[in-house]
């Protein structure tokens, strides 16, 4: 049987708009930056951490909820007439508020991204993803960031922080499955931001431990067996079955 094949999409289409709300907050339009004011940057921000349309009450609560009702949505509607003025694409016509069809939201392809990750439970069905060119920079440039991190508004606070441990358990992951397929170096890359981010995550430092051992396995053979007595090591290949490598540690549980 062919294992199914699994497509990275971890980059926007040329001619969208597209939102960029890891690390830092971004708006382009055909990689041009569209300059919008806090209240837009924040009600963007919003949209983005919501795939499901925002009532304007709940947006108005959620960016003014010291303001009254009534002034809150006075400050909402002024705000979208903005957005609408500075990226005319960016917003869909519905009465609910959300983007327009064919936006491009680096958030949802990284959760999107995560997701298959976590739930393909055999390594040799991510063979086809991880064999895709620049596979671990496509997939570090979207789970290699928090969302907003020194963003301090309260409604983020709860999604970026299961965003966070979404991300780190995807890149425990997919270095796992790097291990698995003999590719030692971009198993220990992808999995040092998890350690990164997290120095105390205990599966994070497993996984990392695991592919910093067969990545020096891989060097000995390399160097041969003379030069592994030199350096007093023994002269061995790298140990550990495909099966036993995927058995990554935290599965269901990330710590």
């Amino acid at each position: 049987m062919v294992a199914p094949t699994v497509i990275l999409s971890g980059s926007r289409k040329d001619g969208r708009v597209s939102v960029h709300v890891l690390d830092t907050f971004r708006v382009l339009t055909d990689d041009r930056p569209i300059v919008v004011g806090s209240s837009g940057r924040r009600l963007i921000a919003l949209l983005a951490t919501r795939r499901e349309p925002v009532t304007r009450k709940q947006a108005s609560r959620f960016l003014w909820p010291d303001r009254a009702d009534a002034r809150a949505a006075a400050r909402l509607r002024v705000t979208l007439c903005r957005v609408r003025s500075a990226c005319p694409g960016l917003l869909s016509e519905s009465d609910e508020l959300r983007f327009a069809d064919d936006v491009w939201v680096d958030l949802w392809s990284a959760r999107g991204l995560a997701q298959r990750l976590l739930h393909t439970s055999c390594v040799w069905n991510l063979v086809g993803l991880l064999r895709q060119p620049r596979c671990a920079d496509s997939s570090l440039s979207l789970l290699g960031h928090d969302l907003l991190p020194d963003w301090p508004e309260p409604w983020l606070c709860g999604v970026r922080e299961r965003f966070r441990q979404l991300r780190l358990h995807a890149l425990e992951r997919l270095s796992a499955a790097f291990c698995a397929i003999q590719r030692p170096h971009e198993a220990a890359r992808v999995v040092g931001l998890a350690v990164t981010a997290e120095p105390h995550r205990e599966s994070a430092r497993r996984v990392f431990a695991r592919a910093l051992s067969l990545a020096m396995g891989d060097m000995l053979m390399r160097t041969g067996p003379c030069d592994a007595r030199s350096l007093g090591q023994p002269a061995s290949e790298p140990t550990g079955a495909p099966s036993a490598i995927w058995a990554c540690p935290g599965d269901g549980d990330p710590r």
